[in-house]
């Protein structure tokens, strides 16, 4: 059998080689997540989503294949029947099974500068904090326990007429929904995407909602809606900014009194609500911020970037861009036991300055940034506060940055 499997993958990937040439990898069909066709998922498959070399690795399908995506890849690790998983349903289970777990952890952040990252090598997959000092000299790394990536099923919630989940939900053997990808916790308010909406009629669509958590269960407050493809959200006072990435459809949305719509010529790939009121969206190129209006107040370029992944602003309103490049030439068939092929960037930017150049991050391994925080108090408590337990493993802003903005006004 292992001769049988083993050669059936060498002719998959001679059609590759000879037929398919300078295109884009295609997906074997039937296993969406075996994206170099062994017939197995495995931390290759991973590397080929960071890659950007597997057509089919847009799981989120918003025509751009990036950060989002491997955090998709992630979240099914320990999914039972993983090879031939493509993707949940919207569709809502009337009686989904519910499981719950904890989370505790503490971390000494106070006036520092956080990256949540993964290493290359073998403990690429592992998660850990890597900590800064205010000037950007790096400092130590606390591991985080959260590889396992349990999926957890959050809840079902019920808004006038409409059933909202939040999280997978799980019936049988199927799972349902989508995982958390952002979340925002402020003064008791949990501010959430994605979340599925299934209406009374017509079918399910995925929203950004805000829950209270003083209720048992949680109480949907209000339901955010009009892009298919939220990404980011940030709170600043009672206004609630939405980025929408999608191929085509790029759009901020601010949702206040009433909802506005920008349209964006640009894929915004991160969102920070500064404490000045600044809403910034970033690119690899350039950081945009706008103001309440939407209009733009502030550009600043960023040199030699080619994927950001975090925005932070520390205490003396610097700006702090994360992000990752790759180590031309990007290998097609990206391979395990290989050194990574991309390196760790971050930018320092002072407040006003008009931008900055990218220096390359020396951390105790770290390779690939996901997100960045600022922290301005002694200890932070990652406990399972109604929402931090996660559904998915690929953002640190499920815990920290919900624990952060909930502090940044006290």
């Amino acid at each position: 059998m292992k001769t049988k499997t083993a050669t059936i993958s060498l002719l998959l990937w001679l059609f590759l080689l000879v037929v398919l040439a300078d295109d884009p990898i295609p997906c074997y069909e039937g296993y969406c997540l075996d994206l170099i066709w062994d017939l197995a998922v495995l931390d290759n498959d991973f590397l080929m989503v960071i890659a950007g070399t597997a057509s089919c690795s847009d799981f989120d399908g918003d025509g751009y294949i990036g950060d989002e995506d491997a955090g998709y890849w992630e979240w099914t690790k320990n999914l039972e029947g993983r090879l031939n998983f493509c993707g949940p349903s919207l569709w809502i289970p009337d009686e989904p099974e519910f499981s719950a777990s904890q989370t505790r952890e503490q971390a000494a952040l106070a006036g520092r500068l956080v990256i949540k990252g993964k290493s290359g090598g073998t403990q690429r997959l592992k998660n850990a904090l890597y900590v800064f000092e205010p000037n950007g000299r790096y400092l130590h790394k606390t591991e985080l326990a959260y590889d396992d990536n349990e999926i957890i099923n959050r809840c079902r919630l019920v808004y006038g007429s409409n059933i909202v989940c939040v999280g997978i939900q799980k019936k049988g053997g199927d799972y349902y929904g989508r995982p958390v990808s952002d979340i925002v916790i402020k003064n008791g308010f949990a501010y959430v995407l994605p979340v599925v909406v299934a209406p009374e009629t017509g079918e399910p669509f995925l929203a950004a909602a805000k829950l209270d958590l003083s209720d048992t269960p949680y109480s949907v407050v209000a339901i955010y809606e009009g892009g298919e493809h939220f990404n980011e959200i940030e709170v600043f006072g009672d206004d609630v900014y939405i980025t929408n990435k999608e191929n085509g459809n790029n759009a901020l949305y601010k949702f206040g009194n009433t909802a506005q719509r920008l349209d964006l010529d640009y894929i915004p790939d991160c969102l920070l609500a500064s404490p000045t009121g600044i809403i910034y969206v970033g690119t690899p190129e350039r950081i945009y911020g706008h103001d309440e209006n939407l209009s733009i107040v502030r550009t600043i370029e960023i040199y030699g970037m080619q994927r950001i992944t975090g925005l932070a602003e520390d205490a003396e309103g610097t700006l702090w861009a994360v992000g990752y490049n790759l180590i031309e030439p990007v290998p097609e068939v990206p391979s395990e036991f290989d050194p990574p092929f991309y390196y760790p960037v971050m930018a320092q930017i002072p407040f006003d300055a008009p931008g900055a150049t990218v220096y390359q991050v020396y951390a105790d391994g770290l390779a690939l940034p996901q997100s960045v925080e600022w922290f301005k108090k002694a200890y932070i408590n990652f406990m399972d506060y109604a929402l931090a337990d996660f559904a998915d493993i690929n953002e640190l802003k499920v815990f920290i940055d919900g624990w952060l903005d909930e502090r940044s006004e006290q």
